[in-house]
């Protein structure tokens, strides 16, 4: 269990590193991270559910929930065009 959990970590530090430095593409790994994030989420939620509550539990549920969240929004926000503002005209 610990050798994929925390392979499964290791690769997704990697998919947020190539998300990040991806350019175009990077909005599409960084929502693939939120998936699996995601799922991460919904396994400790089941985790609470039938193993009662436990501290580690809860407080990697909701790390994970909140890397879900942010990583969505990170990956919709890549994905648009800079402001008007922002470009050099000159």
């Amino acid at each position: 269990m610990r050798a994929a959990f925390g392979g499964l970590i290791m690769a997704m530090g990697v998919i947020l590193i190539r998300g990040t430095f991806g350019g175009a593409g990077g909005r599409q790994w960084l929502l693939a991270a939120s998936v699996a994030y995601g799922g991460l989420f919904i396994g400790r939620v089941v985790s609470l559910g039938t193993d009662g509550m436990w501290a580690h539990t809860l407080l990697s549920g909701l790390i994970e929930g909140a890397m879900a969240a942010v990583l969505v929004y990170a990956g919709f926000e890549l994905g648009k065009p800079a402001p008007l503002d922002s470009v050099d005209t000159s």
